[in-house]
Protein backbone atom coordinates (compact mmCIF):
# COMPACT_ATOMS: atom_id res chain seq x y z
CA UNK A 1 0.00 0.00 0.00
CA UNK A 2 1.33 3.43 -0.96
CA UNK A 3 2.34 5.54 2.02
CA UNK A 4 1.13 9.10 2.50
CA UNK A 5 3.13 12.21 3.35
CA UNK A 6 2.72 15.71 4.71
CA UNK A 7 5.21 18.52 4.10
CA UNK A 8 5.38 20.97 7.02
CA UNK A 9 6.49 24.57 6.39
CA UNK A 10 7.01 26.78 9.48
CA UNK A 11 6.64 30.51 8.80
CA UNK A 12 8.00 33.41 10.82
CA UNK A 13 8.73 36.67 8.98
CA UNK A 14 9.32 34.67 5.79
CA UNK A 15 6.06 35.32 3.90
CA UNK A 16 8.01 36.82 1.00
CA UNK A 17 9.39 33.36 0.18
CA UNK A 18 6.34 31.24 0.97
CA UNK A 19 4.60 31.42 -2.42
CA UNK A 20 7.63 30.10 -4.30
CA UNK A 21 8.05 27.27 -1.80
CA UNK A 22 4.41 26.17 -2.10
CA UNK A 23 4.52 26.49 -5.89
CA UNK A 24 7.50 24.12 -5.96
CA UNK A 25 5.34 21.59 -4.08
CA UNK A 26 2.44 22.09 -6.48
CA UNK A 27 4.81 21.07 -9.31
CA UNK A 28 5.63 17.69 -7.77
CA UNK A 29 5.49 14.59 -9.97
CA UNK A 30 3.53 12.88 -7.17
CA UNK A 31 0.38 14.80 -6.20
CA UNK A 32 -1.20 12.92 -3.29
CA UNK A 33 0.34 14.59 -0.27
CA UNK A 34 -0.63 17.32 2.21
CA UNK A 35 0.99 20.69 2.77
CA UNK A 36 0.88 21.96 6.37
CA UNK A 37 1.69 25.65 6.89
CA UNK A 38 2.48 26.55 10.52
CA UNK A 39 2.22 30.28 11.17
CA UNK A 40 4.56 30.63 14.15
CA UNK A 41 3.13 33.95 15.33
CA UNK A 42 4.46 35.70 12.25
CA UNK A 43 3.56 39.42 11.93
CA UNK A 44 2.98 39.06 8.18
CA UNK A 45 -0.26 38.06 6.44
CA UNK A 46 0.52 34.37 6.18
CA UNK A 47 -3.14 33.34 6.35
CA UNK A 48 -4.09 35.28 3.19
CA UNK A 49 -1.30 33.58 1.23
CA UNK A 50 -2.37 30.13 2.38
CA UNK A 51 -6.05 30.80 1.63
CA UNK A 52 -5.11 31.68 -1.94
CA UNK A 53 -3.55 28.24 -2.38
CA UNK A 54 -6.39 26.50 -0.55
CA UNK A 55 -8.76 27.74 -3.27
CA UNK A 56 -6.75 25.97 -5.99
CA UNK A 57 -5.59 22.82 -4.20
CA UNK A 58 -7.04 20.55 -1.56
CA UNK A 59 -4.84 19.28 1.25
CA UNK A 60 -3.31 22.65 2.16
CA UNK A 61 -3.66 23.10 5.93
CA UNK A 62 -3.09 26.22 8.01
CA UNK A 63 -2.15 26.21 11.70
CA UNK A 64 -1.43 29.41 13.64
CA UNK A 65 0.36 29.84 16.96
CA UNK A 66 -0.58 32.86 19.04
CA UNK A 67 3.08 33.72 19.58
CA UNK A 68 6.48 32.77 18.28
CA UNK A 69 7.75 29.51 19.81
CA UNK A 70 10.64 28.84 17.44
CA UNK A 71 11.04 26.62 14.41
CA UNK A 72 11.55 23.41 16.44
CA UNK A 73 8.16 23.84 18.12
CA UNK A 74 6.50 24.85 14.83
CA UNK A 75 7.71 21.69 13.10
CA UNK A 76 6.38 19.56 15.94
CA UNK A 77 2.99 21.31 15.76
CA UNK A 78 2.89 20.67 12.02
CA UNK A 79 3.73 16.99 12.49
CA UNK A 80 1.04 16.65 15.15
CA UNK A 81 -1.47 18.40 12.89
CA UNK A 82 -0.84 16.05 9.97
CA UNK A 83 -2.55 12.69 9.46
CA UNK A 84 -0.07 11.14 7.02
CA UNK A 85 2.30 8.21 7.44
CA UNK A 86 5.39 10.36 6.86
CA UNK A 87 6.32 13.96 7.56
CA UNK A 88 8.85 16.14 5.74
CA UNK A 89 10.01 19.65 6.59
CA UNK A 90 10.85 22.59 4.34
CA UNK A 91 11.70 26.18 5.16
CA UNK A 92 9.81 28.90 3.20
CA UNK A 93 12.99 29.84 1.32
CA UNK A 94 13.51 26.23 0.14
CA UNK A 95 12.49 25.03 -3.32
CA UNK A 96 11.57 21.35 -3.64
CA UNK A 97 12.60 19.76 -6.93
CA UNK A 98 9.75 18.06 -8.83
CA UNK A 99 10.72 14.54 -7.73
CA UNK A 100 11.21 15.44 -4.02
CA UNK A 101 8.05 13.83 -2.60
CA UNK A 102 7.89 10.90 -5.02
CA UNK A 103 11.52 9.83 -4.50
CA UNK A 104 11.43 9.93 -0.70
CA UNK A 105 7.93 8.48 -0.37
CA UNK A 106 8.72 5.67 -2.82
CA UNK A 107 11.70 4.63 -0.70
CA UNK A 108 9.49 4.83 2.40
CA UNK A 109 6.88 2.58 0.80
CA UNK A 110 9.49 0.06 -0.36
CA UNK A 111 11.36 -0.21 2.94
CA UNK A 112 9.09 1.02 5.73
CA UNK A 113 12.10 2.96 7.02
CA UNK A 114 11.79 5.34 9.96
CA UNK A 115 13.91 7.97 8.18
CA UNK A 116 14.59 8.43 4.47
CA UNK A 117 17.46 10.82 3.76
CA UNK A 118 18.97 12.50 0.72
CA UNK A 119 21.79 14.97 0.09
CA UNK A 120 21.61 18.72 0.58
CA UNK A 121 23.84 19.44 -2.41
CA UNK A 122 24.96 17.62 -5.55
CA UNK A 123 28.53 17.37 -4.26
CA UNK A 124 27.33 15.50 -1.13
CA UNK A 125 25.34 12.74 -2.86
CA UNK A 126 26.00 9.29 -1.36
CA UNK A 127 25.07 5.84 -2.75
CA UNK A 128 21.88 4.05 -1.72
CA UNK A 129 22.22 2.25 1.60
CA UNK A 130 20.11 1.00 4.50
CA UNK A 131 21.29 0.88 8.14
CA UNK A 132 19.69 0.24 11.52
CA UNK A 133 20.85 0.86 15.06
CA UNK A 134 21.85 3.76 17.28
CA UNK A 135 25.60 3.36 16.94
CA UNK A 136 25.38 2.67 13.20
CA UNK A 137 23.38 5.83 12.50
CA UNK A 138 25.57 8.02 14.74
CA UNK A 139 28.69 6.61 13.09
CA UNK A 140 27.16 7.29 9.65
CA UNK A 141 26.66 10.91 10.66
CA UNK A 142 30.23 11.09 11.95
CA UNK A 143 31.86 9.62 8.84
CA UNK A 144 29.38 11.49 6.60
CA UNK A 145 27.89 8.41 5.01
CA UNK A 146 24.77 10.34 5.95
CA UNK A 147 25.93 13.54 4.26
CA UNK A 148 24.27 16.04 6.62
CA UNK A 149 21.86 16.43 9.52
CA UNK A 150 19.46 18.88 7.84
CA UNK A 151 15.78 18.04 8.34
CA UNK A 152 14.77 19.40 4.92
CA UNK A 153 16.62 16.58 3.16
CA UNK A 154 14.63 13.86 4.93
CA UNK A 155 11.24 12.23 5.42
CA UNK A 156 10.32 10.92 8.89
CA UNK A 157 7.77 8.31 9.88
CA UNK A 158 5.18 10.33 11.80
CA UNK A 159 4.54 7.74 14.50
CA UNK A 160 8.27 7.25 15.02
CA UNK A 161 8.85 11.00 15.29
CA UNK A 162 6.02 11.80 17.70
CA UNK A 163 7.01 9.00 20.07
CA UNK A 164 10.44 10.49 20.80
CA UNK A 165 10.64 10.87 24.60
CA UNK A 166 10.42 14.44 25.92
CA UNK A 167 10.06 15.86 22.39
CA UNK A 168 7.10 18.07 23.32
CA UNK A 169 8.63 19.24 26.60
CA UNK A 170 11.82 20.23 24.75
CA UNK A 171 9.81 22.09 22.11
CA UNK A 172 7.70 23.92 24.69
CA UNK A 173 10.44 24.94 27.11
CA UNK A 174 12.98 26.34 24.64
CA UNK A 175 12.70 28.66 21.63
CA UNK A 176 15.03 26.84 19.26
CA UNK A 177 15.86 28.51 15.95
CA UNK A 178 19.43 27.31 15.65
CA UNK A 179 21.02 23.84 15.80
CA UNK A 180 17.46 22.46 15.94
CA UNK A 181 18.14 20.19 12.95
CA UNK A 182 21.03 18.59 14.80
CA UNK A 183 18.92 18.08 17.93
CA UNK A 184 16.00 16.46 16.09
CA UNK A 185 18.19 14.07 14.12
CA UNK A 186 20.20 13.05 17.18
CA UNK A 187 16.97 12.39 19.10
CA UNK A 188 15.80 10.27 16.16
CA UNK A 189 19.12 8.41 15.99
CA UNK A 190 18.84 7.54 19.69
CA UNK A 191 15.53 5.74 18.98
CA UNK A 192 17.25 2.93 17.04
CA UNK A 193 15.85 3.88 13.60
CA UNK A 194 15.87 2.09 10.28
CA UNK A 195 17.57 4.67 8.06
CA UNK A 196 17.56 4.63 4.24
CA UNK A 197 19.67 6.95 2.11
CA UNK A 198 18.73 7.72 -1.50
CA UNK A 199 21.40 8.99 -3.94
CA UNK A 200 19.78 12.28 -4.90
CA UNK A 201 19.74 15.98 -4.07
CA UNK A 202 16.08 16.97 -3.96
CA UNK A 203 15.88 20.49 -2.51
CA UNK A 204 17.36 23.83 -3.56
CA UNK A 205 18.18 25.45 -0.24
CA UNK A 206 18.77 29.17 0.18
CA UNK A 207 21.65 29.17 2.66
CA UNK A 208 22.50 32.88 2.27
CA UNK A 209 19.15 34.48 3.08
CA UNK A 210 19.54 37.64 5.10
CA UNK A 211 17.96 37.64 8.59
CA UNK A 212 17.84 33.83 8.68
CA UNK A 213 18.46 32.12 12.00
CA UNK A 214 21.96 31.06 10.94
CA UNK A 215 23.08 34.37 9.42
CA UNK A 216 23.80 36.86 12.24
CA UNK A 217 23.58 40.55 11.45
CA UNK A 218 24.46 41.99 14.88
CA UNK A 219 25.92 41.07 18.24
CA UNK A 220 22.45 40.19 19.59
CA UNK A 221 22.11 37.57 16.83
CA UNK A 222 25.46 36.08 17.80
CA UNK A 223 24.40 35.91 21.45
CA UNK A 224 21.17 34.18 20.40
CA UNK A 225 23.05 31.64 18.26
CA UNK A 226 25.51 30.89 21.05
CA UNK A 227 22.77 30.61 23.67
CA UNK A 228 20.53 28.36 21.53
CA UNK A 229 23.41 26.20 20.33
CA UNK A 230 24.63 25.85 23.91
CA UNK A 231 21.19 24.62 24.98
CA UNK A 232 21.13 22.09 22.13
CA UNK A 233 24.65 20.96 22.99
CA UNK A 234 23.64 20.11 26.56
CA UNK A 235 20.32 18.57 25.49
CA UNK A 236 22.16 16.24 23.13
CA UNK A 237 24.71 15.30 25.78
CA UNK A 238 22.00 14.65 28.34
CA UNK A 239 19.88 12.62 25.92
CA UNK A 240 22.81 10.67 24.48
CA UNK A 241 24.10 9.42 27.85
CA UNK A 242 26.49 6.56 26.99
CA UNK A 243 26.63 7.59 23.32
CA UNK A 244 27.87 11.10 24.17
CA UNK A 245 31.45 10.32 23.22
CA UNK A 246 30.37 9.10 19.78
CA UNK A 247 28.48 12.36 19.27
CA UNK A 248 31.44 14.59 20.15
CA UNK A 249 32.58 14.79 16.53
CA UNK A 250 29.06 15.64 15.32
CA UNK A 251 28.73 18.33 17.99
CA UNK A 252 32.14 19.72 17.05
CA UNK A 253 31.02 19.99 13.41
CA UNK A 254 27.92 21.90 14.54
CA UNK A 255 29.98 24.27 16.67
CA UNK A 256 32.41 24.85 13.82
CA UNK A 257 29.53 25.54 11.42
CA UNK A 258 28.04 28.13 13.80
CA UNK A 259 31.43 29.72 14.42
CA UNK A 260 32.14 30.02 10.69
CA UNK A 261 28.74 31.65 10.17
CA UNK A 262 29.67 34.27 12.76
CA UNK A 263 33.21 34.68 11.46
CA UNK A 264 32.11 35.11 7.86
CA UNK A 265 29.86 38.01 8.85
CA UNK A 266 32.10 39.79 11.34
CA UNK A 267 34.59 38.25 13.76
CA UNK A 268 34.21 41.32 16.00
CA UNK A 269 30.61 40.25 16.68
CA UNK A 270 31.95 37.08 18.27
CA UNK A 271 34.54 38.94 20.36
CA UNK A 272 31.94 41.43 21.59
CA UNK A 273 29.45 38.67 22.34
CA UNK A 274 32.05 36.84 24.42
CA UNK A 275 32.64 39.98 26.48
CA UNK A 276 28.91 40.46 27.10
CA UNK A 277 28.25 36.95 28.35
CA UNK A 278 27.72 36.56 32.07
CA UNK A 279 30.80 35.32 33.93
CA UNK A 280 28.72 32.50 35.38
CA UNK A 281 28.73 30.93 31.93
CA UNK A 282 32.51 30.76 31.85
CA UNK A 283 32.44 27.07 32.76
CA UNK A 284 30.07 26.25 29.90
CA UNK A 285 31.74 23.58 27.77
CA UNK A 286 30.04 24.77 24.62
CA UNK A 287 31.28 28.32 25.07
CA UNK A 288 34.77 27.07 25.83
CA UNK A 289 34.71 25.10 22.60
CA UNK A 290 33.50 28.13 20.65
CA UNK A 291 36.36 30.16 22.14
CA UNK A 292 38.74 27.33 21.29
CA UNK A 293 37.55 27.48 17.68
CA UNK A 294 38.13 31.23 17.63
CA UNK A 295 41.62 30.80 19.05
CA UNK A 296 42.38 28.07 16.51
CA UNK A 297 41.11 30.34 13.75
CA UNK A 298 43.41 33.10 14.94
CA UNK A 299 46.38 30.73 15.18
CA UNK A 300 45.73 29.50 11.67
CA UNK A 301 45.37 33.08 10.46
CA UNK A 302 48.67 33.98 12.16
CA UNK A 303 50.35 30.96 10.59
CA UNK A 304 49.04 32.00 7.18
CA UNK A 305 50.25 35.55 7.82
CA UNK A 306 53.69 34.34 8.90
CA UNK A 307 53.91 32.09 5.86
CA UNK A 308 52.91 35.01 3.65
CA UNK A 309 55.54 37.21 5.29
CA UNK A 310 58.22 34.55 4.74
CA UNK A 311 57.17 34.17 1.15
CA UNK A 312 57.19 37.94 0.68
CA UNK A 313 60.66 38.19 2.25
CA UNK A 314 61.95 35.44 -0.04
CA UNK A 315 60.43 37.22 -3.03
CA UNK A 316 62.05 40.48 -1.96
CA UNK A 317 65.44 38.79 -1.60
CA UNK A 318 64.98 37.18 -4.99
CA UNK A 319 64.03 40.53 -6.47
CA UNK A 320 67.08 42.20 -4.89
CA UNK A 321 69.33 39.47 -6.33
CA UNK A 322 67.74 39.93 -9.75
CA UNK A 323 68.25 43.70 -9.52
CA UNK A 324 71.95 43.21 -8.57
CA UNK A 325 72.33 40.81 -11.47
CA UNK A 326 70.73 43.33 -13.81
CA UNK A 327 73.11 46.02 -12.56
CA UNK A 328 76.07 43.73 -13.29
CA UNK A 329 74.70 43.01 -16.73
CA UNK A 330 74.29 46.73 -17.36
CA UNK A 331 77.92 47.34 -16.31
CA UNK A 332 79.08 44.57 -18.63
CA UNK A 333 76.95 46.05 -21.40
CA UNK A 334 78.55 49.48 -20.92
CA UNK A 335 82.02 47.90 -21.09
CA UNK A 336 81.05 45.95 -24.22
CA UNK A 337 79.63 49.10 -25.82
CA UNK A 338 82.81 51.01 -25.08
CA UNK A 339 84.86 48.15 -26.49
CA UNK A 340 82.68 48.04 -29.58
CA UNK A 341 83.02 51.81 -30.03
CA UNK A 342 86.84 51.48 -29.80
CA UNK A 343 86.82 48.67 -32.35
CA UNK A 344 84.69 50.77 -34.70
CA UNK A 345 87.08 53.72 -34.36
CA UNK A 346 90.00 51.41 -35.06
CA UNK A 347 88.25 50.02 -38.13
CA UNK A 348 87.61 53.52 -39.40
CA UNK A 349 91.32 54.36 -39.02
CA UNK A 350 92.32 51.17 -40.83
CA UNK A 351 89.83 51.93 -43.55
CA UNK A 352 91.32 55.40 -44.00
CA UNK A 353 94.82 53.94 -44.18
CA UNK A 354 93.71 51.40 -46.72
CA UNK A 355 92.14 54.10 -48.80
CA UNK A 356 95.39 56.10 -48.72
CA UNK A 357 97.44 53.03 -49.58
CA UNK A 358 95.12 52.23 -52.45
CA UNK A 359 95.44 55.75 -53.80
CA UNK A 360 99.24 55.63 -53.87
CA UNK A 361 99.20 52.16 -55.39
CA UNK A 362 96.90 53.39 -58.11
CA UNK A 363 99.15 56.44 -58.73
CA UNK A 364 102.26 54.28 -59.01
CA UNK A 365 100.52 51.93 -61.39
CA UNK A 366 99.34 54.81 -63.49
CA UNK A 367 102.87 56.21 -63.68
CA UNK A 368 104.25 52.80 -64.63
CA UNK A 369 101.69 52.37 -67.35
CA UNK A 370 102.30 55.89 -68.62
CA UNK A 371 106.04 55.23 -68.90
CA UNK A 372 105.41 51.95 -70.67
CA UNK A 373 103.00 53.59 -73.07
CA UNK A 374 105.38 56.35 -73.94
CA UNK A 375 108.10 53.86 -74.69
CA UNK A 376 105.85 51.58 -76.65
CA UNK A 377 104.44 54.36 -78.70
CA UNK A 378 107.88 55.81 -79.58
CA UNK A 379 108.42 56.73 -83.24
CA UNK A 380 108.79 53.88 -85.76
CA UNK A 381 112.12 55.22 -86.85
CA UNK A 382 113.58 54.74 -83.46
CA UNK A 383 112.21 51.26 -83.33
CA UNK A 384 113.58 50.47 -86.80
CA UNK A 385 117.01 51.75 -85.94
CA UNK A 386 117.00 49.50 -83.08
Amino acid sequence: MKKTASIVIPVFKTEDYLCDCINSLLCQTYKLFDIVIVDDGSPGDCRAIVERFQRVRSGVKYIRSARNHGVFHARLVGAEGSTSDYVGFLDPDDRARPEFVETLLSAASDTGADIIGSAAYEANIRPYFMIKGIEEVIEAYNNRSIPDYNVWTKLYKREFLLNIPDLRSIACTSILNNSDDLLLNVLCALRDPLYVNVPYSLVDHNKNRENSATNPTCVADVLRIIDTSSQVYHMVQNAADKFGIKLDYLLSRSMEFNYKKIRNVNIEYFDTAMLRLDESLSSNIYLKNMIRLAERERREAKQRLDATKRKLLAEREKLAAERAERRQLRSKLVVEREKLAAERAERRQLHSKLKRIGFFKALATWRLLSTFWRRFMASPAKRLRR
